[in-house]
């Protein structure tokens, strides 16, 4: 063959020569292109979660750290001290309830200051959160306020008080209705919401409202209560009026001390109100 013959054809195979390793080459390099996608993609999801993980621990470290702080912070900031503004027990009354907070609200019906304090108490009442509870306490410092401690309690076993405690307020206070006998409030109790006189009378006469007075001079005795509104919180804490001032801020104590004993109970942020 001659040589002006041969190369042509040692040009094309060379052409295709350079083809196949041009292919194999792509192939390859797409290849590792894929892999290095792939691995790039573990490596940044791997170090979202080692950041994230650094992020909630370093978080958590601080938070526990600057605890102690902050509680002391918070002390500085309420303006409450023990033996000005409330009083603490020296030996606290055993509520018997380790699910919620008792407010106990010592009060008598014939009492102008308790009347006065109404108006805060109700709407105070009304947004307790579920783990802290009202017990009122009626008290009797004087033999007419007898009739109606136990009218209270009456009431209470028969379920009338939501509607008939702030009313027998206003029957003393403003509408200055003069009731001195049990024979006399079962009357209004008829008069005013139908209360069937007999039946009120006789539960009123019962054991279990004999009982109910006195466990409640008991309460009170137990609790050193000297006068009335008087509210203590959780058998411990007692705001004094004098210190503080007010109604209002009587209620705002009151909600520190709320506070507090939920705390010590373990109960904090689990009540929300529902």
């Amino acid at each position: 063959m001659k040589k002006s013959t041969l190369i042509p054809f040692m040009i094309v195979a060379l052409f295709f020569l350079n083809a196949c390793q041009s292919s194999e080459q792509g192939a390859e390099t797409a290849t590792v292109a894929k892999e290095t996608s792939q691995l790039a993609s573990e490596v940044k999801e791997k170090t979202k979660d080692t950041i994230k993980d650094t992020v909630v621990e370093k978080t958590a470290q601080l938070t526990e750290q600057a605890a102690p702080a902050a509680d002391k912070v918070m002390q500085q900031a309420v303006p409450y001290e023990e033996g000005i503004h409330y009083d603490k027990l020296s030996r606290p009354y055993d509520t018997g309830d380790k699910e919620h907070v008792v407010v106990y609200e010592f009060f008598g019906y014939t009492c102008p200051h308790c009347n006065n304090f109404q108006p805060y108490m109700r709407p105070w009442h009304d947004k307790f959160p579920k783990n802290v509870k009202l017990v009122r306490v009626p008290v009797v410092f004087h033999p007419t306020w007898e009739p109606y401690a136990r009218a209270y309690h009456t009431a209470e076993m028969m379920g009338l008080t939501e509607k008939t405690h702030q009313a027998m307020f206003d029957a003393i206070h403003k509408e200055r209705k003069r009731m001195r006998t049990i024979e006399d409030i079962a009357q209004w109790y008829h008069d005013k919401f139908g209360v069937n006189k007999d039946e009120f009378l006789s539960t009123a006469k019962s054991f279990a409202v004999e009982s109910k007075l006195g466990q409640a001079e008991r309460m009170r005795a137990a609790m050193n209560v000297t006068s009335t509104p008087t509210l203590v919180i959780d058998g411990k804490y007692k705001p004094n009026p004098r210190g503080l001032g007010s109604h209002k801020a009587v209620i705002q104590a009151s909600d520190y001390l709320i506070q507090r004993s939920l705390q010590e109970k373990g109960l904090a942020g689990k009540g929300a109100k529902g």
